[in-house]
């Protein structure tokens, strides 16, 4: 069972979460649209608030086991970096699926936004990118997306990792790395819900798209709680949650064909990454991880790599 501290959490996570989304419901608004991406912005700062609410007003705790740390280790450029790496290779993959090709033209970006924008602004958008080089179109992307990682993405992605890697990753550490990094991300799919079904990551199967969500989650979950691990602090999965969001459009940037449920980081082919970096980290850290279901990951008095300790009694 979890704790009660974390079902307080959940509560209150997913009950003011589910209540800012309501606008766009009743104003039918979209994810893709300015006012739908605000509320977006809104939602991610839910789990943090929640968070606050329980530490802080319920429990009259402090945060000093949530990762409120910054001592950079090569860890944070990883998580800085990583999510270009993972774009290219889904990118990558989705080229190998039937009917799907490479295009300068950014054919697929460009049918993304069909349903968003009018023919008039389609066909301007489709002007201005003929006049730029690929090469210079992917490094400008590359590059905005990594300057949004991790300066305004990663203040809105702390909104959600304060929360999930934070006090719901705290207080479910009993249960061990994988079980409890597995339902984290189970759990933080299908809190996105209501953004999926108005358009988020999943535009052409809303419905569909919330297992889809649950599914990437899952597999994204471990990525993110290791990564928690490994540096201390949400703050660094924050940079990483940051670019993900500011990069994943590279997975799609130069591809023709296919749909939402296959290609880029959020589709199939971004699945297969992420379940061979959970491969990776199962088979390259195995034994610190079946430690860390008892302890966290404690730096030593020296400065060193950092050690685990045993877990103070659950509340």
């Amino acid at each position: 069972m979890i704790t009660r501290k974390a079902g307080i959490f959940l509560l209150l996570a997913f009950g003011m979460s589910w209540l800012i989304s309501l606008p766009l419901f009743i104003f039918d608004l979209k994810m893709g649209g300015f006012a739908g991406m605000a509320v977006g912005m809104l939602y991610m700062l839910m789990p943090m608030t929640a968070a606050l609410i329980v530490q802080k007003v319920i429990y009259k705790g402090n945060l000093s086991n949530y990762g409120l740390n910054f001592k950079p280790n090569w860890w944070f450029a990883v998580a800085w970096v990583g999510p270009v790496v993972l774009a290219l290779a889904a990118f990558g993959i989705s080229l190998l699926f039937p009917g799907i090709h490479f295009s300068a033209g950014m054919d697929y970006i460009f049918d993304m936004y069909s349903g968003i924008l009018s023919v008039e602004q389609i066909e301007k958008m489709e002007e201005a990118v003929d006049k730029i080089p690929s090469g210079v179109m992917f490094g400008m992307s590359v590059f905005s997306g990594l300057m949004a990682g991790v300066s305004i993405n990663a203040i809105f992605a702390f909104g959600e990792e304060l929360g999930w890697r934070g006090l719901f990753q705290w207080e479910m550490r009993q249960f061990g790395f994988w079980r409890s990094n597995l339902l984290i991300g189970a759990v933080w799919g299908l809190w996105h819900a209501p953004l999926v079904i108005k358009g988020l990551n999943y535009p052409d199967h809303p419905y569909l798209g919330i297992l889809m969500m649950v599914a990437w989650c899952t597999l994204l979950g471990p990525v993110m709680g290791y990564l928690r691990i490994k540096t201390r602090s949400v703050i660094a999965v924050s940079v990483l949650h940051g670019s993900l969001n500011g990069t994943a459009g590279i997975g799609l940037l130069f591809l023709s064909g296919g749909n939402d449920l296959l290609v880029g980081v959020t589709g199939l082919a971004g699945f297969l990454v992420l379940g061979v970096l959970n491969l990776l980290i199962f088979l390259l850290d195995r034994d610190g991880l079946e430690l860390h279901g008892a302890g966290v990951l404690e730096p030593l008095p020296t400065g060193g790599p950092g050690v685990l300790r045993a877990a103070e009694p659950l509340p």
